[in-house]
């Protein structure tokens, strides 16, 4: 049997000591029941709390992952990018690079291939002109040697003709004649 309080406080008033602790004990154990089942909701709703807090952290730090994750594959895309265009603007600045040091090598191998050639064309004509030079020396000292001789040639044997004329002169203007004025002659001719 059960009792409210107004009714332990009837029984108290009547006086009845075995009432009074029934009632005692009924409300105590209604005191522990509400006190166990408040100690049981606290219990469970703090397991639900620590549940939530323990999804909430694990998709927390899921989140945290999946956004380090990307920040570092970003990273890295962005690095490589950066890698690439680097290496790649290198490349092309060696091999402008590369480019001009050839071409300016060219230009000067050219140049001096021609100049090399200009120097031995005019090597060559300065040794065709040189040795056209000697030539026509040569060629001018031999036709005036050859005139020089010819002349003294030529005045040796007019001279030898003179001393020969002029000899053979004096020879007939110096030669006895006749009484007739005539020359004497022998069987061999003039005498």
């Amino acid at each position: 049997m059960s009792y409210r309080p107004a009714q332990v406080c009837e029984a108290h008033r009547a006086g009845n000591p075995v009432v009074v602790a029934a009632a005692t004990a009924a409300s105590a154990a209604v005191v522990v029941v509400a006190v166990a089942t408040a100690v049981a909701v606290v219990a469970v709703a703090t397991a639900a709390s620590a549940a939530v807090v323990v999804v909430a952290v694990a998709t927390a730090a899921s989140v945290e992952v999946v956004v380090v994750v990307v920040v570092v594959v970003v990273v890295v895309v962005v690095v490589v990018v950066v890698v690439v265009v680097v290496v790649v603007v290198v490349i092309v600045i060696l091999v402008a690079v590369v480019v001009v040091v050839v071409t300016v090598v060219v230009v000067v191998e050219v140049v001096v291939v021609i100049v090399v050639v200009v120097a031995v064309v005019v090597v060559v004509v300065v040794v065709v002109v040189a040795a056209a030079v000697v030539v026509v020396v040569v060629v001018v000292v031999v036709v005036v040697v050859v005139v020089v001789v010819v002349v003294v040639e030529v005045v040796v044997l007019a001279v030898v003709v003179v001393v020969v004329v002029i000899s053979g002169l004096k020879q007939h203007c110096c030669t006895p004649t006749n009484v007739n004025g005539l020359l004497n002659v022998d069987v061999d001719g003039w005498l």
